[in-house]
């Protein structure tokens, strides 16, 4: 969401800011290239704060002297695979980030592609406020109402429900733009059904949350293997569902 409000802004900055900006060639020929270097000091400043400040939760086993209890066994990356129901979670999570993944890359172009050619023309600043009030959406669907619906109809059902919305979301967009080509429709409409689709359809983002925090941490699976420890994070949902 930071990202978007810094891009828009200081996308084209020779243009938007002469004085600073257009007497340096490098930003003449990449317009782009402040706002991506202010999105990489956002993000590199969250790793190196996350990095410094943030203390381990997880508490640190410690070998007991002299027990005789047994080590669990340590499982191997092809049996955590062949273990039930693993295969299909991975499956349905490949899936939904297939999903998320091809609507962020794909959203910008849409809203940047001119109406005349199937897109809805936004400007760079009309694209970032859009990012970032997506961006709000999303954050306050899985703050405020994913831990609600969790508990009160199970992690399968959320699930469900985000995979019935993601379609109607989606058709949404090309919804969109014939409201833009036909004169004749007020433009109110236009901008009421962007906001349902954009605050609303944000909601399928609790999708994520279905593979993040039902995961049931199982000690009996060795967490020294990076990728047993992946794909068992995507392989043990708690039921309801």
């Amino acid at each position: 969401m930071t990202d978007s409000l810094t891009g828009g802004p200081l996308a084209n900055p020779a243009v938007q800011f002469p004085k600073t900006f257009g007497h340096l060639a490098f930003f003449r020929e990449n317009p782009y290239a402040l706002p991506t270097l202010a999105a990489g000091a956002v993000c590199l400043t969250a790793t190196l704060t996350s990095f410094f400040f943030l203390k381990e939760t997880l508490p640190q086993a410690k070998p007991e002297s002299g027990s005789s209890k047994p080590q669990p066994p340590k499982m191997s990356t092809w049996e955590i695979l062949k273990a039930p129901g693993v295969g299909i979670v991975l499956y349905i999570f490949g899936h939904t980030m297939l999903l998320a993944l091809a609507y962020t890359a794909v959203s910008p172009v849409f809203l940047f592609t001119d109406v005349s050619k199937g897109g809805l023309g936004f400007s760079d600043s009309q694209i970032a406020g859009f990012l970032a009030v997506a961006g709000a959406s999303q954050a306050a669907w899985m703050l405020l109402a994913f831990p609600y619906l969790q508990r009160r109809f199970g992690t399968g059902n959320v699930l469900r429900g985000c995979a019935i919305i993601w379609p109607f979301m989606m058709a949404s967009f090309p919804a969109l733009n014939e409201l833009r080509l036909r004169s004749s429709i007020p433009m109110v409409w236009f901008w009421i059904l962007l906001a349902i689709g954009l605050v609303g359809g944000s909601g399928v983002s609790m999708a994520f949350g279905t593979f993040s925090s039902p995961i049931h941490p199982h000690t009996q699976l060795t967490m020294k293997q990076p990728a047993s420890n992946s794909a068992s994070t995507t392989s043990h949902l708690r039921r309801p569902y």
